[in-house]
């Protein structure tokens, strides 16, 4: 891979961003699919529980329909699976913008599609619009840090991740279980939490750094090759 100093991009993000419905617009909508009132608030209140304490889409939604008295056991698994989705699409869209916008002020490389008004509130970034899975591969083998936002599924390791490492870029992801378990703050990954106060700053510290950037990179890959390779990971389905 190349040296982590003579890569062309510093940060970037590989994904894209929806507008977030207002809640009128979110229930009308959910009521012309035929979801109930009571469904589709429960979806809002669930998705705001996601977003704010990490729990996964499948544990708050349930949860919250048995706080409200909203019976989910008469619906048909397309119908649940639906809510479901909608808990998860919602509460990704809080969570990642609220991530994203942790680095307002550092040079990061989007490539995805976004809302004009979050594109406005960036003064150094730069949005490239979408590109293909085999250009994504290739930006990741240009690119010193890699963003992931990991709120969603928490359980599960992410794809960002793995491409990162696969190509000799560092990961910044927000921490979850599966991660925590095998990578160290600081010393072979990035981590933060929500509500991303630290993320920035240690950014900067190991982009000032590249040195430090290699040397973490270089700590990540053991790891990435013993855990998190596709032949390791598909190992599970065996």
């Amino acid at each position: 891979p190349k040296p982590f100093r003579k890569r062309s991009y510093d940060i970037i993000f590989h994904g894209s961003l929806d507008a977030l419905a207002p809640e009128q617009e979110f229930l009308q909508t959910e009521a012309a699919a035929g979801v109930s009132l009571s469904e589709a608030r429960a979806v809002l209140r669930a998705a705001a529980r996601v977003a704010e304490q990490g729990v996964d889409p499948d544990q708050a939604l349930p949860a919250v329909c048995a706080e409200d008295g909203v019976d989910i056991s008469r619906l048909n698994i397309v119908q649940l699976a639906h809510l479901v989705r909608m808990t998860d699409l919602r509460s990704r869209t809080i969570r990642r913008e609220r991530f994203l916008s942790a680095f307002i002020d550092l040079p990061v490389h989007f490539f995805g599609s976004y809302p004009e008004a979050f594109k406005r509130k960036f003064a150094r970034a730069v949005f490239h619009g979408g590109k293909t899975f085999a250009e994504i591969i290739e930006i990741n083998r240009d690119a010193k840090i890699s963003l992931c936002e990991t709120v969603n599924w928490r359980r599960n390791a992410h794809l960002r991740v793995m491409y990162a490492y696969a190509h000799g870029c560092l990961s910044a992801a927000e921490r979850n279980e599966r991660l925590g378990a095998d990578f160290t703050d600081m010393k072979n990954i990035i981590f933060t939490s929500y509500p991303y106060t630290d993320i920035a700053q240690k950014v900067r510290t190991v982009l000032a750094d590249p040195a430090r950037g290699q040397a973490m990179v270089d700590a990540a890959m053991p790891i990435y090759q013993s855990r998190y390779t596709w032949r390791e990971t598909v190992k599970v389905l065996a």
